[in-house]
């Protein structure tokens, strides 16, 4: 199950400045370009094992929001295999 803190440690190792979430962090506040917010998703995609939609994604997501979507995703791929 992906949690809040794995964001966090993704935050910790690519960040000079430490960057503290909560839930109610928006996307947009991370202060992601494009290309950062495509290698946050790859890592997510890459150690969970699943597809995240691109059209799924927008700056107004909360953390909340962005989590329960990475995990109703690893579930529905589940049921898939």
């Amino acid at each position: 199950m992906f949690t809040l803190e794995d964001i966090q440690q993704y935050l910790d190792k690519i960040l000079s400045e430490k960057m503290v979430l909560s839930y109610n962090t928006r996307i947009s506040d991370l202060g992601f370009d494009s290309l950062e917010l495509l290698e946050l998703i790859s890592y997510i995609e890459k150690k969970y094992f699943i597809e995240i939609k691109l059209s799924e994604i927008n700056g107004q997501l909360s953390m909340q929001e962005f989590i329960e979507l990475i995990n109703n995703g690893q579930k529905s791929q589940i049921h898939r295999a």
